[in-house]
This record gives C-alpha cells, sequence and structure tokens, in this order.
C-alpha cells in the first residue's frame, strides 16, 4: 500500500489532510475513527494509500486489509486475515508473541484457513476473537501508532461488518487514541436493500467517526492528472482530446485513465468506452431484472437522459412495470432522477456502455420511437437536433437533413455556434444521400460562419475549401462565386496561404457589372479588403472600397457599405496627411455599422478602429475601444468571432505596453475556456509579462503554444519576442538566436513578405541580447557577435526604407524600436571594444566597423527613451536604465544616477525583476566599513573576470561602462587585495582562491551583488 504511485495525488489534498488529522488528534471534534465513501473508481484507493504512506513515514504501523467479492459469498474476517497476515510476513516475531498472548487470533492467520486443515480448534466465540483481534491491535500500538485500514466495506459479510463496527465503537470515542481505523466503501453499490446501508448509517452516530464523502475531481485536477499520465506528450494529448477525455470523465480519475490508455493505444481523437471497461460497468448491470435493462437501453437511446412523460411513451411498459423498473434503476444507483421530472444516469459513460452493447436492430428500432414521438410533436420539449439525431440513427435521412438544418439555424439564434457547426456538418454529410441543393452554398455557408463565430477559423477555411473542391465544372458562375467570397472573406481573418487578392478576382470576374447586384457588391467589398493587406494596392484597394460602398447604397445592403468604409479607413490610417480622415472614416463605418445590426461588420469596424488608436499612440483610447469590441462579441454570444476574440487579446498586448500587467494577466487568466487558437493567443500576448517579472517557466509557457506560431503570425511574433527576452535574461544568446531566426522564417512565410515591419522588434531584441552577452567572450565568438549585429541592424534600415517609401512615415511603436535597435547596435560596438588596437571586426561591406563615440552612445539611448515615451512603460524604462549605463561610462555619474531611479521607479511598480537585477549592476558596492580588506566589491568582482579574460582597460570600461580611469583603478585595488604584481598573477591568484571559479551567473559575465541573482549586463 506504501508502493510508489505512477503520478501525484491530486484533487484531494483536503481530504488527506483531514485524514492525516486523524493520527495527531488534531482533526476538528477530535474523532478517532473514519469512514470514506465515493462512487467506483473517484480515487478512495488512491486516497487511502497516499494516507497509509505518510502515516508510515511517520512511523507508524500500518495495516491493510480488503474485502473481496466472490459471486455472492464472502470469506469471514477477511480483511483483518489478511492484514494480520501481511504482519506476520513482515515481522514473524511480533505475530508469534501476539498469537501466545491472544490465542483466538491464531484462527484469523492465513495459513490456519487454507484447504485441508483440520479445523480442531472447536467453535470460537465471537466476542473473544473480538476482544482478542482489540488486545492484539493495542498491543502492536504500545510503542508506536497503528493504522488500520479496510477496504471495499461494501463487499464484507456479516461478521466482518460486526468486528469492524466494534471496533470503531471502542477506539473511535478516544481522540488520540493508538489505533486508528479507516475503512472505504463504494456509495453507488449500497442499494436500498443493501445490508451496509444501515450499519453505515450507525456508525456516522458514533461519537468520533469521521465521515468522508469523496465528490468528483475538480476539472483541472482531472486534466493535471491527465497530463502527469500522459507525460505531457503532444501526441497524445492535444487540447480536443483532453477535452474529450474530461467531459466524459466526468471528475472520475480511474475512468480518466481508462479512457486515456484507449486513446494512446488506437491513437484516435475519440474512441467508445474501452472494452475493460464497459465489461466493468455493465457487470453493475447484469443482477438487475429485464425490464429494467430495457428501460435503461430505451434512456441510453434518449441519450443518457430522459423525461417521464417521454419513457413512458416509448419504453412500452404499463405503469406498474414501469415503476418498479425505475425503483430498482434508482436504488440500485444506476439512475437518477431529475428536477425536471425525468431520470439520467449516474455517469455519462455508462450510459455509453448500455449503448455500445445495444445490438444493431435493438438500436434502429428505439431510434425510430423516438423520431416518431417527436416528429408528430406528441410530448412537448422536442428539438429539431434530436429529431435530426434519432432520424440519422433510424435510417430516415430525409427527415434527419432537413431537422439538422433547422437544428443549426437555431443553435445560431442562441448564440450557441460550436453546437451549430457540428450540426451544419452532420448534415452536410447526409448530403451524398438527399440529392438536397443546400450543400452546395448554403450549408457551407452556414458551417463555415459557424466555425468562425465557434473560435475555430481553420474549420471554416477548410469547409470552404472542401465545397469548392466538390463543384462541379458547370456549376452557376454566381455559385462559385459566392463560395470565392466566402473563403477570400474567412482567409483574410487567418495566415493560411491563400492569394486573397486572387480569389477575390475570380469572384469579382465572373460577377456582370449590371445590373448592380448585392453579390457583385461583396465581391468588390472583398476585394477591396483582400488589396489592403499589401501596401502598394492602396490606391487600388480605395478605388474598389469606393466602388463597393456606391453598389451597396443601390441595392440597400447597409453592412456591405460599412464594411466597404471599414476598408477605406484602414488603408487611410497609412496614406493621410491628416489622421483626422482615418479617424472620422473609421467612425462612419462604425455607425453604419451599427445601424445595419450585422456582427461581422461592428466587429471589424470597432476593431479597426481601436488599431488605428493603438498604432498611433493613443494606448488607453486603444485599450478601451478594444475592450468595446470584445464586449460587443461577449454579447452577442460571439466571444470568439473574429475580431472580437481579436481584440480581447488586443487588451492583453495594449495593458502590457500601457505598463498595466496585473490587469493583462487577469484578462489572459480569465478564459479557460476559450478555443485552442485564442487560447494560445491570450498566453502569448501575457507571455511578455512573465517575461518582464521573470518568471521562472517563461520556456515552458512559450513552448506550450509554439505550434500555433506556424499557423498565426502574430503570435509568432508575440511569443517570440518574449521568448528571446527571456533566454536573452538566462544567458543562452544561442537559443534566443535560434527563436529569432525561426520567428523570422515563419512570419515571412505566412505572410509571405521577407521585410515585415515586425522585424523592427524583433531584431531591437535580439540585439540587445548579443549586446548583453559580448563582453566576456573570446575574440572569435565576439567578432561573430558584432557580425551577427550587424546584419541585424542592416536589416532593420532596409525595412525603414521600404516602409519610408510606401508610407512616408513610421508610427510610434515601429519609430520607438528602430531607435532602440540603433542603440542597441551602439551598446553593442562599444561592449565588445570594437575599432580599438586588435579589436577591429570587418564588416559585411569590407570596411572596418567602429566603435560609437560616447556622445554618440549616450545620445541613441536618449532617443531611444524618447520615442518609447510615447506610452510603452517597460520598454522606457529598460532604455532609461541604458542611458543610465552609458551616462555613468561617460563621466556623468549626477545624470547616471538620475536616469537609475527614473528607472527603478517604474520597475518597482511593474515588479520588473530582470530589469531591477539589471540596475542593481550599476548601484555603488557595500561601504567599506562592511568589508573585510580582502573581499572584493561587486565591481571589482566584475572586473577581475573580465581582466582574467585577457581584456583590455578600454574594453573592460566598455563592457562595464565606466572610464578607463576607474578601471584602472579596481585593477590597482584588485592586485593589492590579492598580492599580484601584474595582471596574469591576479588572474592566476583569483583562480587558486575560487574567485573565478566557472561561468558567471549573469548574462555577460556580470555577477550578481546579491547571492543567487542572476542580472542583465548593460
Amino acid at each position: 500500500m506504501t508502493s510508489v504511485e505512477p503520478t501525484p495525488l491530486v484533487g484531494r489534498d483536503a481530504e488527506l489532510a483531514t485524514l492525516r488529522a486523524l493520527l495527531d488528534g488534531s482533526a476538528p471534534g477530535a474523532p478517532g475513527a473514519a469512514i470514506v465513501s465515493g462512487e467506483a473508481g473517484i480515487g478512495k484507493t488512491r486516497l487511502l494509500r497516499e494516507f497509509a504512506r505518510a502515516a508510515a513515514a511517520e512511523g507508524a504501523l500500518v495495516l491493510v486489509g480488503h474485502c473481496v467479492s466472490f459471486g455472492g459469498d464472502a470469506v469471514p474476517f477477511l480483511p483483518v486475515s489478511e492484514a494480520f497476515g501481511r504482519l506476520a510476513r513482515d515481522e514473524p516475531e511480533t505475530v508469534d508473541r501476539l498469537r501466545e498472548h491472544y490465542p483466538p487470533l491464531t484462527r484469523l492467520l492465513p495459513q490456519r484457513r487454507l484447504v485441508g486443515s483440520d479445523g480442531a480448534e472447536g467453535r470460537l466465540d465471537p466476542a473473544d476473537l473480538y476482544e482478542a483481534v482489540l488486545g492484539a491491535l493495542f498491543d502492536l500500538a504500545a510503542d508506536r501508532r497503528v493504522l488500520l485500514v479496510v477496504e471495499d466495506l461494501h463487499w464484507a459479510d456479516g461478521a466482518t461488518r460486526d468486528l469492524f463496527g466494534f471496533l470503531l465503537a471502542r477506539l473511535a470515542g478516544e481522540p488520540g487514541a493508538p489505533v486508528v481505523p479507516v475503512a472505504s466503501y463504494r456509495s453507488d453499490d449500497l442499494h436500498r436493500r443493501h445490508p451496509l446501508r444501515t450499519v453505515v448509517l450507525e456508525w456516522g452516530r458514533l461519537p468520533g467517526v469521521l465521515r468522508v464523502g469523496l465528490q468528483p475531481l475538480e476539472r483541472a485536477d482531472v486534466a493535471a492528472l491527465v497530463r502527469g499520465l500522459a507525460g505531457g506528450s503532444d501526441d497524445v494529448l492535444g487540447p480536443e482530446v483532453l477535452d474529450d477525455v474530461l467531459d466524459r470523465a466526468q471528475g472520475n480519475a480511474f475512468f480518466a485513465e481508462q479512457l486515456l490508455a484507449e486513446l494512446t493505444a488506437r491513437r484516435a481523437p475519440s474512441v467508445g468506452v474501452p472494452r475493460d471497461l464497459a465489461d466493468l460497468l455493465l457487470l453493475r448491470l447484469e443482477r438487475l431484472a429485464p425490464e429494467t435493462r430495457h428501460v435503461l437501453q430505451v434512456v441510453a437511446v434518449a441519450g443518457r437522459q430522459i423525461d417521464h412523460d417521454r419513457l413512458v411513451r416509448v419504453a412500452g411498459l404499463d405503469d406498474a412495470r414501469l415503476h418498479t423498473a425505475l425503483r430498482e434503476a434508482t436504488d440500485a444507483h444506476v439512475l437518477d432522477r431529475t428536477p425536471a421530472d425525468g431520470y439520467a444516469f449516474r455517469h455519462a459513460l455508462l450510459a455509453e456502455a448500455v449503448y455500445d452493447d445495444l445490438l444493431p436492430g435493438e438500436r434502429r428500432h428505439h431510434h425510430a420511437q423516438f423520431a416518431e414521438v417527436i416528429a408528430r410533436q406528441e410530448l412537448p420539449g422536442g428539438t429539431d437536433a434530436d429529431l435530426a439525431r434519432h432520424a440519422r440513427e433510424a435510417g430516415d435521412l430525409a427527415t434527419a437533413f432537413d431537422a439538422g438544418i433547422r437544428a443549426g439555424d437555431e443553435a445560431m439564434r442562441v448564440a450557441a455556434p460550436g453546437e451549430a457547426m457540428r450540426l451544419y456538418e452532420a448534415a452536410q454529410e447526409l448530403g451524398p444521400a438527399v440529392s438536397d441543393a443546400r450543400t452546395a452554398v448554403e450549408l457551407p455557408r452556414k458551417a463555415a460562419s459557424a466555425a468562425s463565430h465557434a473560435g475555430n477559423p481553420f474549420r471554416a477555411v477548410h469547409l470552404l475549401e472542401e465545397a469548392l473542391r466538390r463543384l462541379p465544372d458547370d456549376a452557376a458562375p454566381d455559385v462559385r462565386s459566392t463560395l470565392l467570397i466566402e473563403l477570400t472573406e474567412h482567409a483574410l481573418t487567418l495566415d493560411v496561404g491563400f492569394d486573397v487578392i486572387q480569389l477575390a478576382r475570380q469572384a469579382l470576374d465572373a460577377i456582370p457589372e449590371e445590373p448592380p447586384t448585392a453579390l457583385r457588391a461583396r465581391a468588390l467589398a472583398a476585394l477591396a479588403r483582400a488589396l489592403s493587406t499589401r501596401d502598394r494596392h492602396a490606391d487600388e484597394s480605395i478605388a474598389y472600397a469606393e466602388q463597393a460602398r456606391a453598389v451597396a447604397v443601390q441595392v440597400g445592403i447597409p453592412n456591405v457599405e460599412a464594411d466597404a468604409v471599414t476598408t477605406r479607413g484602414r488603408v487611410e490610417r497609412w496614406r493621410a496627411a491628416d489622421p483626422d480622415v482615418a479617424e472620422r472614416l473609421l467612425r462612419d463605418s462604425m455607425a453604419r455599422a451599427r445601424e445595419s445590426g450585422d456582427l461581422p461588420a461592428k466587429l471589424r469596424s470597432v476593431y479597426s478602429l481601436a488599431l488605428f488608436q493603438y498604432e498611433s499612440g493613443l494606448l488607453e483610447e486603444g485599450r478601451r475601444t478594444f475592450a468595446e469590441g470584445a464586449a460587443i462579441a461577449r454579447d452577442a454570444g460571439r466571444p470568439w468571432a473574429p475580431y472580437g476574440a481579436d481584440a480581447l487579446v488586443m487588451c492583453v498586448q495594449a495593458d502590457y505596453v500601457a505598463g498595466h500587467w496585473d490587469e493583462a494577466l487577469r484578462t489572459a487568466e480569465s478564459y479557460p475556456e476559450a478555443p485552442p487558437l485564442h487560447r494560445a493567443g491570450l498566453a502569448m500576448a501575457s507571455l511578455a509579462v512573465h517575461t518582464g517579472r521573470g518568471a521562472t517557466d517563461v520556456v515552458r509557457r512559450a513552448e506550450a503554444h509554439r505550434a500555433w506560431w506556424k499557423r498565426d503570425a502574430v503570435l509568432g511574433i508575440m511569443g517570440g519576442s518574449a521568448l528571446i527576452d527571456a533566454y536573452g535574461t538566462l544567458g543562452d544568446v544561442t537559443a534566443a538566436l535560434a527563436t529569432h531566426d525561426d520567428v523570422v522564417d515563419t512570419v515571412a512565410t505566412l505572410w509571405n513578405n521577407r521585410w515585415f515591419d515586425a522585424r523592427f522588434r524583433l531584431h531591437a531584441l535580439m540585439l540587445g541580447v548579443l549586446a548583453g552577452a559580448v563582453a566576456p567572450t573570446g575574440d572569435a565568438e565576439r567578432t561573430a557577435l558584432v557580425a551577427r549585429g550587424e546584419q541585424l541592424i542592416e536589416d532593420v534600415r532596409r525595412v525603414v526604407e521600404g516602409v519610408m517609401s510606401r508610407r512616408g512615415s513610421l508610427g510610434p511603436e515601429s519609430g520607438s524600436w528602430v531607435a532602440r535597435a540603433e542603440a542597441e547596435w551602439a551598446r553593442l560596438r562599444w561592449s565588445a571594444g570594437v575599432g580599438g588596437s586588435g579589436t577591429g571586426v570587418t564588416g559585411a561591406g569590407g570596411t572596418e566597423i567602429t566603435s560609437p563615440t560616447a556622445e554618440e552612445l549616450v545620445e541613441a539611448w536618449r532617443t531611444s527613451v524618447d520615442r518609447f515615451g510615447y506610452g510603452h512603460r517597460y520598454e522606457t524604462a529598460r532604455s532609461t536604465a541604458r542611458l543610465a549605463a552609458a551616462l555613468a561610462a561617460t563621466g556623468d555619474p549626477a545624470g547616471a544616477q538620475r536616469e537609475a531611479e527614473a528607472a527603478r521607479t517604474i520597475a518597482q511598480e511593474l515588479r520588473a525583476a530582470p530589469l531591477l537585477a539589471e540596475l542593481s549592476a550599476l548601484a555603488v558596492a557595500r561601504p567599506a566599513a562592511e568589508r573585510r580588506e580582502t573581499d572584493l566589491t561587486p565591481r571589482e568582482q566584475q572586473v577581475l573576470e573580465l581582466l582574467a579574460l585577457g581584456r583590455t582597460n578600454r574594453q573592460i570600461g566598455r563592457a562595464l561602462f565606466i572610464s578607463d580611469k576607474t578601471v584602472s583603478v579596481h585593477v590597482s585595488n584588485l592586485m593589492a587585495k590579492l598580492g599580484a604584481a601584474g595582471r596574469t598573477e591576479a588572474a592566476a591568484l583569483a583562480r587558486r582562491a575560487g574567485l573565478l571559479g566557472g561561468p558567471a551567473d549573469g548574462v555577460g559575465g556580470l555577477r550578481s551583488d546579491v547571492p543567487g541573482e542572476n542580472k542583465v549586463a548593460t
């Protein structure tokens, strides 16, 4: 019972604490015994094993016995025999002594109960046996606590129940007694006539008996259990698989384990009830009457639960026989009564097992009965969804098709897009059998819209692709154009590799200009949107947007009119000399969209205005508008619709930038039910906060959602940026470079654009990692890092040229990251000491890379601070901290102190641990009065490490942002403290003294002045 378990105990901390309190008498009410109950598989044995392990670790003697079912018969006193039998094996001398003092105990030892024993002892008075067992337990407890565990009392015989009741009566009322009896039983096995049912009630009234009822585990606890069993393998445990297991297990740990084992074995996304588990579940039903099993079959076909009137209509039994069957099923804890005057299976898997056990003919017959009752509307409560399911399983496909479409429409009306998607797709599968024209366009459109609103936009695109592939070559032009428009609109919300411009042109080319039609207005609007994704097509996009607006006005479709105005506003945000033009257009589109009542149009217009505000540096206004968009989607019952879900993710991003980090985390963590794509989006948007606060699990958080980077470029940019920073804090330049290159390649592929704007941010962060790591490296590696930095800054400048040629200006965010990249490039060259004697590095163009002057270094960082001053709190503080370091290096300690304090104020407010560590590296060392003469100050330690690498005073000064004269003073102090005559001897003596034992803890080889705390070098 104390063997190592394969996974940790989850979700039972409170129950375990309650049981452990029995051993030291600290439990409320001072109970001395416990009865643990719960349904099969709920975790009783696992809990008791953990309790027993804890008791044994504290020095207690643990005796464990089990009751066993033998087809209706049970062996008297079996658990006590097992417990003392194990003790005889482990401590034979102890048991021999007990036999001498308590002779009746001999009759319970396993070897005296074997086949062939002579039974010469004669009849034993039960009272003598009970007293012997009690006396033996007290004897064992003379020098240690004793825990007696009896499992599965629902299988116990009468004699065992009487003995355990006797022990409870004698032991439970003594708080802190040396012997603690604990038992367990299955609550779902205690039907009305079960003998243990009344006994347990009597035991519960004994003073000192604690009742511990185990409820189903919380969903998060089962998820933790399943992840542990799966070993975290993504090959088996994807989000959909995990949700399927959690939904079906319903908090039962054993069921979850069995379902996972079956999924692992079959490598299928969903499977039926595992055969062994089904046999175990159905075994409980074999003792029930045939008519009871018939009723259970009807309820299983109904879908786990059923109202009483419908059961009467379908079961075909008179009232007396039906009531008898239902009474037996509820007494056996197979069915439960529902508040709505009906019945439901106690557990969903039991309903599945009963359904799977039906013969095909039985199944069709029952489904046909249900379909007939629903179709005739004989009883209230029948839905089209129920009719579609029963008709399909009964083979009435035409009825199933029509009912499925109606059910999907109803699901969309009641804000259940996920259910609508399932219903539409089920109807679509019947298309070949029913030959209905709606399968060509109407159903794919509806299914795609439902999928998109349910937060599965990739599914929406796939459904429309399939519909286009199914179209015959002679399909009507308007049919093909409709699907092409739908595909364009859905693809525009994703990075799916489509040439959306080509798709939209194909759709428009097949639609005549005259007469004006709604379809042509949609095609024009779709093409305008597609063209707006490329700056070089801005004029063409605006022209088509105006055409779309004009046609939409002619034919009276305000949602398309609003969409066209939104597109015009999105393009004008880059083109207009006066930004008020773009804002006016976007606000106009919002008003038109609200008037139209069209949710997609409203969401896109609001999101577009929010993005305009955010990109213009109006962070608070943008955040409020993003929140408005998310609220519109949520209030409409479509929180994961395109632009609604995007707005929610951008709320997190905006809060991060504005410095509202706690709010960003609250938002990101408030939607555990989000679809996988949007759960990843929220996680990646908040990852920068965890990185900024120095969380130790940033890499794990990033890797958990990294697969989505390959499908959504924005997630790659957000997640990759945070991960580059995290690797920089860890000092892992190789991992940071690998992440940077992977994100750049991924985004370039998804966007079909190698020179995208987000390179500013990615390159600036990577340059910062290189600058922080270059100082302590060898010459060859230092040269390589500088060369890579040159490549990055040249790429930044190339993107700047492209943006300026197309748009004429950089936005506040882009401009700040460009300034940051230039400042980090200056820091990299300064820290590497390039351009001096023996330190030259040749650039890609063949010219020598030179170090910036002190004035250029300071000015670069002042520019970075100023540019981030539009509202990016954290990056303003980081730039300010590095400006402080530059000022310290150029002889302005007062200015350095002033800037450092400004950065520290923000860092403390944000609880930005890595930045605080970076600032600590600039702090003054301990006062001399607090140091021994041979101690090194933190700055001297930093100088020593660089000196040992062969750096000159000039190189050391640039790496640490201090003057050459200050370095000289530190070197003189070092040699005096170490008793060295020269630099080489100082390094040798330091190594012998253990002052240079290994790689430095912080980025850039700079040790922290706080033991065990990593620092980021400046």
